[in-house]
């Protein structure tokens, strides 16, 4: 009767043990008996997956700059919030310019990559001028064009590695920027934050 009270204790201490999170953070395991086990939220999920690519922290996973390669290089190249908030501006206007581009005058879908450009949070308001875009379509579609076409441009004033990678980059193509084993950026990756860096300073 001990020896059964015994075996009982000790299941009960392995199951009261807090379990260990992404990040170094714990949390007390869920109870399973008489009651469902509650799955975690999807949001929580998806932090826990960035924090393991970036190798950071579930909450600082929640950084825009942990959301996408660009990104992580750009954070772990950069620790000024200031160059990090230049450098993600840069690239969202390239990578915007080439989804507009894409949709607009090549008729396709953009690249994964060009289609969920990672923006900065802003507080929702009203736009009290009202102003609506008179523009017709083919004008719009020649704006869009001149605007990649802008780009392109800067692009063949960098060197040649640093045009290549970002051109690519822009696209979703090309060599991988950020080794998720060694957490850090590769080579291409480094160009590429150095090639948005020099358009940054392009743009003065």
């Amino acid at each position: 009767m001990t020896k059964a009270r015994s075996k009982t204790a000790r299941r009960k201490a392995k199951a009261a043990r807090p379990i260990t999170l992404p990040g170094g953070e714990t949390a007390k395991p869920m109870p399973t008996q008489g009651c469902r086990v509650a799955e975690p939220p999807a949001d929580l999920v998806a932090l826990r997956y960035r924090a393991r690519l970036t190798g950071c922290t579930v909450e600082d996973a929640r950084d825009i700059l942990a959301s996408d390669d660009m990104g992580r290089c750009i954070r772990h190249l950069h620790r000024d919030n200031e160059a990090r908030r230049q450098l993600l501006n840069v690239w969202q206007a390239v990578s915007a310019a080439w989804a507009n581009y894409v949709t607009r005058c090549l008729s396709m879908t953009p690249s994964p990559q060009a289609a969920a450009i990672p923006m900065l949070p802003e507080a929702m308001q009203t736009d009290q001028s009202l102003r609506v875009d008179l523009r017709t379509g083919d004008e719009r579609d020649r704006a869009a064009r001149r605007q990649w076409d802008e780009w392109c441009g800067a692009f063949n004033r960098l060197p040649m590695e640093q045009a290549l990678i970002i051109a690519d980059a822009s696209r979703g193509q090309g060599p991988g920027l950020w080794d998720a084993d060694a957490l850090r950026p590769t080579r291409h990756g480094a160009n590429a934050v150095a090639a948005l860096a020099a358009l940054h300073n392009m743009r003065g």
